[in-house]
């Protein structure tokens, strides 16, 4: 059931219990949801393919697109980078497409995993420490695009606009590739309940705010369909909240 190599794409595939939405003898059967976009947004392998989708030209797209999307701001920057390894083809794709040059500004540690699974806050905020480490002299007075795949519940991305201020860039121009995670995942991917997601909390400024960044900028849903190829190959319940199959939410998540 398990290929190092396409490790995503047959987890997606695994028949299983989910305690969070579901109890007793019922069951999801992932084989009739449709994989997740976030999964090719972040969570499958760059050299992947699933469902005849190269996951890197996904994501190269996906940063064309949003490249699209932050112009229509009217701001400046002086480079493009990304937080790696997800961020990285889409920083290129991005930078390819605004004629902004692409600079790395982070170095990650390949032995620290995702952070939003951490149980605890500090623990979180731990690993997004032994994550990454900021290039100083790449950020030494500039402004900076920082092109990352989600924001699910802020901790990390707090933590990096932080980092990134720190080693000297003037501006942090935060853009994601993918909508807000406004809702839970109950098909696999590992998300937290929804009043733990900070897009089912804030709104986009508030957001922009908290994590301290000069600007915020989310790829659209139509941008995301786009990246896509228009089909409705991919689970999008995430952003949506339109769940491909019925589950059973637990009474205060229905409250928020």
């Amino acid at each position: 059931m398990f290929n190092t190599v396409n490790r995503c794409y047959c987890y997606t595939r695994i028949k299983f219990v989910f305690p969070k939405c579901h109890s007793g003898t019922e069951r999801i059967r992932l084989s009739t949801v449709p994989t997740a976009a976030l999964h090719l947004t972040c969570m499958h392998a760059t050299h992947t393919h699933t469902h005849s989708y190269n996951v890197y030209e996904f994501r190269r797209k996906s940063g064309e697109i949003l490249a699209e999307e932050w112009a229509k701001l009217g701001l400046e920057a002086d480079m493009v980078m990304p937080v790696p390894d997800s961020g990285i083809p889409s920083a290129i794709g991005f930078a390819n497409h605004s004629g902004i040059p692409y600079m790395e500004g982070l170095v990650k540690n390949r032995y620290v995993g995702r952070t939003f699974i951490q149980p605890t806050q500090e623990l979180r905020e731990t690993a997004v420490k032994l994550k990454l480490s900021p290039l100083r002299q790449n950020l030494v007075g500039k402004k900076v695009i920082m092109i990352d795949d989600s924001i699910v519940r802020g901790t990390t991305s707090k933590r990096i606009v932080e980092q990134v201020r720190k080693a000297g860039a003037v501006e942090v121009h935060l853009c994601i590739t993918s909508p807000p995670v406004k809702y839970s995942c109950y098909y696999g991917i590992d998300t937290p309940y929804r009043q733990n997601l900070i897009g089912a909390q804030k709104t986009v400024e508030e957001i922009r705010d908290y994590i301290g960044a000069d600007s915020l900028t989310y790829l659209s849903l139509d941008g995301l369909k786009q990246a896509c190829n228009q089909t409705n190959d991919f689970c999008r319940a995430c952003f949506t909240g339109n769940y491909p199959i019925e589950v059973k939410i637990e009474e205060e998540e229905m409250a928020i």
